[in-house]
């Protein structure tokens, strides 16, 4: 290869239905262009003990994540809005693709600081907008950061909106 760090994420469980869910996760994915979001690079399904796991390659990000920076650092007024006016700049890139894509998953572990950039990882749970509709979001997120909405089942981009007023 090109000598370029990179990152397989192991999906824990076949959660798919469909290999078609999968397969239309990856579009949403491979049609990511944004500084602060990981590249996808390649993705696969292998069988693991049995079971057919789907993995992703995705760019390697070097950071920290930001729960991990907040346990070092206590981010001045100037940095926290910083940060803020970064991660809606990302959301403000997701939100305007048609039709959206929605995170679902706005907390501290899901945003590495890179260089001072926040990067947004972890679109295991994105959906685009459409696709919202096909069900079994309900319980989908972190508590604490999820909004009315996102917890009874109902994702829309307001909800990605409230976990950064959460954040």
């Amino acid at each position: 290869g090109d000598g370029k760090e990179v990152l397989v994420k192991r999906f824990k469980t076949a959660f798919y239905r469909k290999e078609s869910d999968f397969k239309r996760e990856i579009e949403v994915l491979r049609a990511l262009s944004h500084p602060q979001i990981p590249r996808y690079i390649d993705s696969y399904i292998e069988k693991v003990e049995g079971r057919s796991l789907p993995h992703i390659v995705q760019e390697y990000v070097r950071g920290v994540s930001l729960d991990s920076h907040l346990l070092q650092h206590h981010p001045t007024h100037e940095e926290t809005l910083e940060w803020i006016q970064q991660l809606l700049g990302i959301l403000s890139y997701l939100h305007a693709l048609r039709p959206p894509v929605i995170h679902r998953d706005i907390k501290p572990s899901n945003l590495l600081v890179r260089e001072g950039q926040l990067v947004l990882i972890d679109f295991g749970l994105a959906v685009d907008d459409q696709a919202k509709t096909m069900g079994h979001t309900m319980g989908v997120g972190t508590l604490g950061y999820q909004s009315p909405e996102q917890i009874s089942g109902e994702p829309t981009i307001r909800s990605d909106i409230y976990s950064v007023g959460a954040l």
